[in-house]
């Protein structure tokens, strides 16, 4: 089964909402890499999800608990 999908050009996630009505799949990457918290409403905006939206220190909180488990484990952080 083919899948297609969109990678590239894709600023926000309304417009990948948007585009997953005729493809399979929507990758943002420059503009999340800009704006990292651009993803924290995806879920909701995606698939409907009505969960709470995380606060930013949520989500930095939860990222270094990750970010600490890579360091224990010897993965090497690079910029």
């Amino acid at each position: 089964m083919l899948q297609v999908v969109l990678n590239g050009g894709v600023t926000g996630l309304e417009a990948a909402r948007q585009h997953l009505a005729w493809v399979d799949g929507v990758m943002i990457g420059r503009a999340a890499y800009q704006d990292p918290y651009l993803l924290a409403p995806a879920d909701m905006v995606i698939f409907g999800d009505p969960g709470p939206l995380p606060t930013r220190q949520a989500v930095l909180q939860d990222y270094l608990g990750y970010a600490e488990a890579q360091l224990a484990r010897g993965v090497r952080f690079t910029a």
